[in-house]
Parts: C-alpha cells; sequence; structure tokens
C-alpha cells in the first residue's frame, strides 16, 4: 500500500546525510531548472554528456578537474553530492567569486545546514533560496530517477548581478516555489 498525504505519495523519511551518498553521482538537474538558468560560461562539474547549456565544460572524465581550474564568468555547478566532495565544490565556489574570476555562481545542492561548510562556505558568503518541494532529478536519459530527491534542496548563489536576477524571476515564473535569504 502506498503511502500518501494530502492526496500525494509519500517516499518515506529522509535518510541521514551519510545515506545519502550512493555507488552512483549519476543524478542531472532536471529540465525544469536548467530552463530557468542565465547564460552559463562554465560547467565546472560537468558529467560527459553535458546537460547545461554552457560555453565551456569541466569534465572530470576527460581529465579536466573542476576544483583545480579558474572558473571564469557565471558558472554552474551541481556538484557530485558523494562524501566529502560538496565541502570542496562550495569552498571553490566562495573563493572563485572572492578572487573576482567568477562573476556569479549558482550552485545546486542538498540542504544540509547541519553541515560544517555550510557555516564556512554559504551561510554569510551567499544567498540562499529553499525549495519548498523535492527535485525529481534525472539520469542521463533525461528521464527522472526514482532514488534521488530524497532530501530538500538549495539555490545558493554566489556573487550578484542581473543574471542571478533573472534566475531567480524565471524560476518564478516556471511555478518552483523557492524561498529566498537576503
Amino acid at each position: 500500500m502506498q503511502l500518501t498525504l494530502a492526496g500525494l505519495p509519500v517516499s518515506g523519511t529522509a535518510p541521514a546525510p551519510e545515506d545519502l551518498d550512493s555507488a552512483s553521482d549519476e543524478f542531472y538537474t532536471p529540465r525544469v531548472i536548467r530552463d530557468c538558468l542565465p547564460v552559463i560560461d562554465l560547467d565546472p562539474c560537468s558529467p560527459s554528456h553535458r546537460p547545461i547549456d554552457a560555453g565551456r565544460h569541466y569534465v572530470g572524465s576527460e581529465g579536466q578537474d573542476g576544483l583545480a581550474l579558474d572558473w571564469r564568468g557565471v558558472v554552474f555547478c551541481n556538484p557530485p553530492y558523494s562524501r566529502g566532495s560538496i565541502e570542496q565544490w562550495t569552498a571553490k565556489a566562495a573563493a572563485e567569486v572572492e578572487a573576482g574570476r567568477a562573476s556569479a555562481v549558482i550552485g545546486l545542492l542538498p540542504s544540509r545546514t547541519d553541515c560544517g561548510y555550510w557555516w564556512r562556505s554559504i551561510w554569510g558568503h551567499a544567498r540562499v533560496g529553499f525549495l519548498r518541494s523535492r527535485i525529481k532529478f534525472e539520469d542521463a536519459t533525461g528521464r527522472p530517477t526514482p532514488s534521488a530527491g530524497t532530501f530538500g534542496s538549495v539555490f545558493v548563489l554566489w556573487g550578484s548581478g542581473q543574471p542571478l536576477e533573472d534566475f531567480i524571476y524565471h524560476l518564478d515564473q516556471a511555478g518552483l516555489v523557492v524561498h529566498w535569504t537576503t
């Protein structure tokens, strides 16, 4: 029997952070979010099929380490969520904007406000948008993944400028409910 709440299926309780790591980081940004993005200059943690429309992609499987290379312009970062990785990506995003190499970074991350990286690289360093509902991530073919989205997600905006304001506007126009910090 499927458990429902207000007529919607409930997938169960959210796992502990250590349980969010899987054997694969193959969960991709859904089309509805990709369609809201401004012009993106760089995707520093791109899979080989390059689902984000960006001027440049750093693809780890092709020997390009997005954590070691400079970021330029407007960057979209949906990093691998595996253990220990997010801390490195959030620190890199904050550092690239602080150094003036990236004008803005849009991060799509799990909402893990209890983690140390949250307080070191996000809170007080970026604007945060808490999504009202969970994201249905996609597989490499664009189909929703049944096991992803068992946790809340946030958009983290490092930097400032019109591209970030456009992103917020397009999310609202797409009907995504996001609660933003000021």
